[in-house]
């Protein structure tokens, strides 16, 4: 869970956003994901940036993108 002092006003007053940065680490980034979908926050996006994996990575943020979801392809 995200600690913060003052989260229910950081989150009234705009969006929080949340880094996933990634290298082949394709099996813990669907749990990664859902941690930040579970939390109690109001408002938030998640960036990805994914360093050229070559694992299941892709797949993985494919199947959980959406509106809140920001996704960085670099090459390694």
């Amino acid at each position: 869970m995200i600690h913060s002092p003052d989260n229910q006003n950081a989150t009234a007053k705009g969006r929080t956003s949340v880094v996933i940065c990634n290298y082949n680490g394709g099996r813990f980034l669907g749990d990664a994901i859902e941690s930040v979908k579970n939390q109690n926050l109001k408002a938030y996006q998640i960036i990805i940036v994914d360093d050229g994996s070559t694992d299941c990575s892709a797949e993985i943020i494919s199947q959980h993108q959406d509106g809140e979801i920001v996704v960085i392809l670099k090459s390694n």
